[in-house]
């Protein structure tokens, strides 16, 4: 997302797109929208992703295989939720990106 953006594309553009093509998995039309407009009440925390992340990185461990994206993918999940971003929706993930990028 942040890439576009810094292309020039605007994000309700990139969503469209990303919900109109073969790119759009029924989770994708799910929870996309949420990036343009969160829900009031977070229905999946970043707290929640992490553990999915930990968990998943535990059973590469206990399966002796790397798993190096999922690791990295934690990493900047803890640094968000060091940064007050644990229960907040997952959505919020997207703008938290974008401003990291551009301050």
């Amino acid at each position: 997302m942040t890439l576009a953006e810094e292309s020039g594309l605007r994000r309700e553009t990139v969503i469209r797109y990303m919900l109109d093509s073969v790119i759009a998995l029924p989770m994708l039309k799910y929870r996309v929208p949420f990036a343009l407009n969160p829900p009031p009440e977070p229905w999946f925390t970043n707290q929640l992703m992490l553990k999915d992340l930990d968990l998943a990185l535990y059973e590469a461990h206990d399966c002796g295989t790397a798993s190096p994206l999922t690791a990295h993918a934690a990493d900047l999940w803890r640094i968000a939720i060091r940064h007050g971003l644990g229960q907040q929706e997952l959505a919020g993930w997207i703008p938290y990106m974008s401003d990291l990028v551009n301050p």
